[in-house]
């Protein structure tokens, strides 16, 4: 399966950064464990690997679902370390408390695989993890929207409220140390 990279655009077209993901086989398995590897948008693979996989499962992190079975059935992955897209990233698609919990269960079905058990993947329990959010999840949410939102304007004020939001989310800190992990891992390996 092979991505590419992707400069980031706003609503108005202007390139505002770049989505650079790891490139080689090894560092895409350890950067796996923090998130997808590969970008959605970008990467291609054969029809035969895809049906192999059984395709997407129904879920709100299908590509990162996909991505981790697809590197416990030995599947080679890479990034292509050409501009492959334009990507307009709007704040709303960082801010979903949904994909991190549905990552998250993506996550947990590939440890499970890996220890050699069945990943006993359920829609409905994937579903459900969307159901009814917390008071703190939906204000949390909000909020996160409202700071990169700010970031568009003003970079500091942006960044403090995209930070007091995480601070409130259950489960924010588990992904930020899988995060940290990830960066030292990748660090340590080249």
């Amino acid at each position: 399966i092979c991505g590419t990279w992707a400069k980031v655009i706003d609503k108005h077209g202007v390139e505002t950064g770049a989505l650079i993901p790891p490139s080689g086989n090894d560092r895409i398995r350890i950067a796996a464990y923090y998130a997808a590897p590969l970008l959605h948008p970008t990467y291609v693979m054969r029809r035969k690997m895809f049906e192999a996989l059984d395709g997407y499962r129904d879920m709100v992190a299908e590509d990162y679902d996909l991505l981790l079975r697809a590197i416990d059935a030995g599947f080679k992955l890479d990034n292509c370390p050409i501009w492959g897209i334009s990507y307009r990233q709007q704040p709303s698609h960082r801010a979903f408390v949904g994909t991190h919990k549905s990552g998250d269960y993506a996550l947990m079905m590939h440890k499970r695989r890996r220890r050699g058990l069945p990943d006993n993947f359920d829609a409905t329990d994937a579903r459900q993890l969307l159901q009814n959010p917390s008071r703190v999840e939906r204000y949390a949410t909000r909020l996160l929207e409202k700071g990169f939102d700010r970031m568009q304007r003003h970079r500091l004020a942006g960044a403090i409220t995209v930070a007091a939001a995480l601070l409130l989310l259950p489960g924010s800190r588990h992904l930020a140390v899988r995060k940290l992990i990830t960066k030292v891992r990748l660090a340590v390996h080249g």
